[in-house]
């Protein structure tokens, strides 16, 4: 089962797959970005949606998902470390 968020023009701006029944409430938090759902199984999840997804913001996540990553790992480059360095 999924979850979609619609634009108010009736466009589909993301689809959530992962309920295994049929979706009962959905909640957005305070600040928009995280979206709750249950589902008739009693199921909830938490999403991190982002509805205005620019490119800049898109990449600041993106980077903000690999930090520790870029950071820690031995094998990666000095350029490849600094990828994010420049948001």
């Amino acid at each position: 089962m999924t979850v979609k968020l619609w634009t108010l023009k009736g466009e589909v701006v993301q689809t959530l797959g992962g309920h295994r029944s049929g979706v009962k409430s959905v909640s957005f938090g305070p600040d928009g970005q995280q979206l709750v759902s249950s589902d008739s199984s009693g199921n909830v999840i938490l999403w991190n949606v982002m509805l205005e997804a620019t490119p800049e913001r898109l990449l600041t996540r993106g980077c903000n998902w690999v930090e520790d990553y870029l950071q820690t790992n031995p094998h990666l480059s000095a350029e490849e470390r600094n990828l994010c360095d420049r948001l």
